[in-house]
């Protein structure tokens, strides 16, 4: 660390300004280009968990908890209550294209989570444990007393989801479970990826713009006083006492230039 303190130590004034002003650019350029994407982002996010948690609040009052209160083994798939629940999920599939999988969940004594109404054939039947990790189940279903969405996706061999879940009660007003939607979040991914774009592009266009601008006032502010001082100083070391030193600005540089002069009249 200490090699470069001393080389950079040893650079002319302007250039060590350029360097500081193109690390201050890089800075705030490559912040306002992050939270650029940051934003982006969170309203993608925030758009599919409102959409979700519509379904949800729509779908809630379509699940029948009594129906649903006698499904207890495989064999119930069998019986017209099962069948009346099932129809009931895939009406709800029917009424959003993003939807993915819906299914009703119920927990056991000991704790496990498991299914039972699952309109994919392929994820389970009555009593499959329901093995996703889930931070909103992690405290138990009977948590869930309203529509809910997750705070992440979730990605397995299928693809990305997002999944919220709502609560099933009986008529009696006890809750026997509670259903879950996935939807696809294949396109929020997309305009993820289309976001990051965007920053990478105002970044790379706001950079070198930046810092022509910032070298040109640089150069015309600060680099041209500077050498006419020096140049001033190396006339005067010469001999040439009447040496003046035009006066540009009412900056430091302008005062030093008037100082300047001042010594070479009284000299």
């Amino acid at each position: 660390m200490q090699p470069i303190i001393t080389k950079i130590s040893g650079l002319k004034l302007t250039t060590k300004l350029t360097l500081i002003y193109s690390l201050l650019i890089l800075f705030v350029s490559g912040t306002l280009a992050f939270g650029l994407y940051w934003q982006l982002r969170a309203a993608q996010r925030q758009a599919i968990r409102e959409r979700l948690l519509d379904i949800l609040s729509f779908a809630g009052p379509m699940v029948d908890g009594d129906f649903h209160s006698l499904i207890r083994s495989p064999g119930d798939e069998r019986s017209s209550f099962y069948r009346v629940v099932s129809t009931r999920l895939d009406s709800i599939r029917v009424t959003s294209d993003v939807i993915r999988r819906i299914y009703t969940l119920r927990q056991g004594e000991d704790g496990s989570i498991f299914y039972i109404v699952d309109t994919d054939a392929e994820s389970g039947q009555i009593g499959r444990e329901y093995l996703r990790t889930s931070a909103l189940l992690d405290q138990g279903l009977t948590f869930i007393s309203e529509p809910v969405v997750e705070d992440s996706l979730y990605a397995d061999s299928t693809g990305t989801y997002l999944s919220g879940y709502a609560p099933i009660y009986d008529q009696f007003g006890e809750l026997d479970g509670i259903f879950g939607i996935d939807i696809d979040a294949t396109a929020v991914l997309v305009s993820e990826e289309n976001a990051r774009r965007t920053a990478l592009i105002a970044f790379l266009v706001t950079v070198p713009l930046s810092l022509l601008l910032g070298l040109w006032l640089l150069q015309r502010c600060l680099a041209v006083p500077v050498n006419e001082l020096a140049l001033g100083a190396e006339r005067v070391a010469r001999g040439q006492l009447d040496t003046v030193v035009p006066v540009r600005s009412g900056d430091e540089l302008g005062v030093l230039a008037g100082v300047f002069n001042q010594m070479t009249a009284q000299l």
